[in-house]
């Protein structure tokens, strides 16, 4: 299946219209995006994370990581186009990684494990998708 091409916020624009309360990738950070990132965009009604695929030299392939709430043509699964004017954030292989392990660590052991708030949504996640899968 060809991957879609969705309508995205640009998130470079919104950060040259509020510097100071929005932030955005910097270019070295979108240029150094490998195969198996997560990024996160946004269609603007949701955020919603994607892992890269494929990379192009103007464009990025993601497959869309998160159940969206307010899906169109496209939910978790699809595979979509980002620019990376698109791009509100992204988090490296290594960082997923040790989201991972902190999850795991969680379910081993909940009550010994004060996530970091960042992650506390991201291990939610995760173990909802964990329960759907069993």
């Amino acid at each position: 299946m060809e991957p879609l091409r969705i309508e995205l916020v640009d998130a470079y624009q919104m950060h040259l219209e509020s510097p100071d309360t929005f932030n955005y990738p910097s270019t070295d950070e979108i240029n150094n995006i490998v195969i198996g990132d997560k990024v996160k965009v946004s269609n603007g009604k949701e955020r919603f994370w994607n892992i890269i695929v494929e990379k192009y030299d103007n464009y990025l392939i993601g497959e869309i990581n998160n159940h969206l709430i307010d899906n169109q043509n496209y939910d978790y699964g699809n595979k979509i186009i980002i620019e990376p004017r698109h791009i509100y954030q992204i988090r490296t292989i290594k960082e997923a990684e040790d989201i991972e392990d902190d999850f795991n660590n969680f379910l081993a052991n909940p009550r010994g494990h004060v996530p970091r708030f960042y992650e506390t949504f991201v291990l939610i996640q995760m173990y909802l998708d964990n329960n759907k899968k069993n």
